[in-house]
């Protein structure tokens, strides 16, 4: 079976999730477990969540409606965008992969920094892409060296910002030089999974950005 499969699949290492507090108690043996693996918010969801949930349990036999139109509507309204320009998906995973696999081709670079989300390596060998890591200087993705790294093959950059594992960020001041001096050839992913951390006032307003 393993000779059937295509080489690009085969060089993959396994994406290893943060393992549930059960699955750790039961290894470890241990009683109480603080778990800070998975960035899960401790305070558990809301109540109007939880109500929501349980309105909707009589209902779970149905399909749910699939072009989340109501959601989209609510947030386009929040975002101030278009309803058009929002996509939903089952986590930032499934986004991040949507992107290589519309459109990289075979043989296309994909630049990102590292260590970095392990999501942007993985989508990249699958779709039969270059993945292009570029260190990271001082725990932060550094923009002039992927610039470097730009060839005619690149096709997409990931910027994860703030980074995920060493929550570092760069500026709008960095981001939009950065813009400016990408070719127009090439998308360039801003992954802002953990922006609602981010207290300072400098960070990109990406929303902005791509307006503009």
């Amino acid at each position: 079976m393993k000779r059937l499969v295509r080489k690009s699949i085969l060089e993959i290492k396994p994406y290893k999730p943060g393992k549930p507090i059960e699955e750790v108690k039961r290894e470890l043996g241990l009683k109480r477990i603080i778990k800070l693996a998975s960035n899960e918010n401790t305070l558990g969801p809301s109540s109007r969540t939880i109500k929501a949930l349980r309105d909707y349990l009589p209902k779970i036999y149905l399909y749910p409606e699939d072009s989340c139109f109501y959601l989209k509507r609510e947030l386009a309204k929040k975002l101030k965008v278009k309803r058009e320009n929002l996509i939903m998906g089952n986590g930032s995973d499934e986004i991040m992969e949507l992107i290589p696999k519309t459109f990289l081709n075979p043989g296309e670079g994909v630049i990102y920094g590292h260590p970095s989300f392990l999501i942007y390596e993985i989508v990249t060998k699958i779709m039969g892409g270059k993945p292009v890591p570029v260190p990271l200087k001082d725990y932060t993705y550094d923009l002039e060296g992927i610039l470097k790294a730009i060839t005619k093959k690149t096709k997409i950059i990931f910027i994860c910002n703030p980074n995920n594992p060493t929550g570092t960020m760069v500026n709008e001041k960095e981001i939009k030089t950065f813009l400016k001096r990408v070719p127009k050839r090439i998308i360039v992913v801003l992954d802002e999974a953990y922006k609602d951390y981010v207290e300072r006032r400098d960070f990109p307003d990406s929303i902005k950005l791509l307006k503009e």
